[in-house]
């Protein structure tokens, strides 16, 4: 409890802790600009994309039809070759038709005004049936595989998006044409994309790295570390108070922008469905297959929400204990964000991801990233895997504490 109550009265009493509330607040309140920024960008590209396909599938529209037209003048009895023409116009003119049905509401979402219910069921029968017919046509050769690359389209890709669409026609959800658009929801699951965590474990390691070290150069370790009282409970009093300070400096600017997000913007549709890997859900160490399921938003936030509360403890850790293995903060600081940024580096790149997931616990474990290599670690995986090396680490520190010579400052 002594010890306790020393951590306590030190971490409310530093600055570093008040500067570090205010620095992520004023994180998150930058995050809503930059979402509000993407939001803007996103409706802007789907209205020039749409634009462009208009264009696009008027030409070869128009190309199939003086095909067949040519056919029939030069080769009119060339049936099989007209009937593919054929094929070919009918083809573009389903999506031209569609795209020219859809410009109406894009330029209206750029302008940034609410859709009505029944723009928004256009809209999205219009999606769905453009990625139906494109499918149908490279299934029956209409088009081909250098056809489908030039659009950074595939089979499967195809296949799941219809397969999106349908599962939200059958729970009969609002459809969201735009993942960008400030609400509550879609700030959550920005807030938890991969470069926003580094950031945030930057600012976790800059406070934590210091803990011991600062106590040693003030002084105050004479206060407590030198008493009677059992070190290993004084140690875990540290690890205790300052993983729960770090994850309410946190968590009490970010409550404060959702909230204030949500009163003003609104919560966003909570029960939107989120397609994951199955594996993702259990503790398995390989990804072999990209079976997926569909889970809520609220259910994809949870779970990431407990791999980002669990990184955010090891961080602590990691960085309590090596302020007291050390005693070197800018060494220790170096060594960390060394490996962090390795770590992101590497979680951009699949071949370098599928090996040092196995022994990297900085990797934020995201459902998204999970479905881009089929070799990778699930999320409780990396939760284990930070548990471990917290014990461990936790033991060592412990043990080196419990022999040190305190007396006259520095060992």
């Amino acid at each position: 409890m002594k010890g306790l109550k020393f951590e306590v009265k030190k971490a409310l009493t530093q600055k570093k802790t008040w500067f570090m509330l205010v620095l992520v607040l004023l994180y998150c309140i930058g995050l809503v600009f930059v979402l509000n920024r993407k939001e803007k960008d996103f409706l802007a590209q789907q209205q020039r994309y749409n634009q462009n396909t208009i264009e696009e599938y008027s030409g070869l529209l128009s190309m199939a039809r003086i095909k067949i037209m040519d056919l029939e003048y030069r080769e009119p009895e060339n049936h099989t070759e007209i009937a593919k023409q054929e094929r070919e116009a009918e083809f573009y003119q389903h999506l031209y038709s569609k795209s020219l049905l859809s410009e109406e509401i894009y330029n209206k979402m750029a302008l940034r005004k609410e859709l009505s219910q029944s723009e928004l069921s256009i809209l999205f029968m219009n999606n769905k049936s453009m990625d139906q017919v494109i499918l149908n046509g490279y299934i029956e050769g209409v088009v081909d595989e250098s056809w489908m690359e030039e659009r950074s389209l595939t089979q499967e890709k195809l296949e799941k998006q219809i397969t999106d669409y349908e599962n939200i026609e059958t729970l009969d959800i609002k459809y969201e044409p735009n993942p960008y658009v400030l609400n509550a929801k879609n700030y959550i699951k920005f807030f938890l994309q991969q470069m926003n965590i580094f950031i945030i474990l930057v600012l976790i390691l800059f406070i934590s790295i210091n803990d011991y070290e600062g106590e040693i150069e003030e002084g105050s370790y004479k206060l407590i570390y030198t008493s009677p009282w059992n070190r290993k409970s004084l140690l875990l009093s540290k690890y205790i108070v300052r993983s729960i300070v770090n994850l309410l400096l946190i968590v009490i600017p970010v409550s404060i922008v959702i909230l204030m997000i949500g009163l003003s913007f609104g919560w966003g549709n909570m029960l939107y469905p989120v397609r994951v890997s199955e594996e993702a859900m259990k503790l398995s160490l390989l990804l072999i297959s990209n079976n997926e399921t569909y889970i809520s938003t609220s259910g994809y936030l949870g779970f990431q929400t407990i791999g980002f509360i669990f990184i955010i403890i090891f961080q602590t850790i990691i960085g309590v204990s090596l302020s007291v293995l050390l005693e070197d903060s800018s060494t220790s600081f170096g060594l960390v964000l060394g490996i962090m940024i390795v770590s992101f580096i590497g979680s951009m790149l699949d071949n370098i991801l599928a090996v040092q997931v196995f022994f990297n616990p900085w990797i934020f474990m995201d459902f998204t990233a999970i479905l881009s290599i089929n070799t990778k670690v699930s999320m409780y995986y990396g939760v284990i895997l930070q548990l471990l090396i917290m014990i461990i680490v936790t033991m060592y520190t412990s043990y080196i504490f419990n022999k040190r010579d305190l007396i006259g400052g520095k060992s």
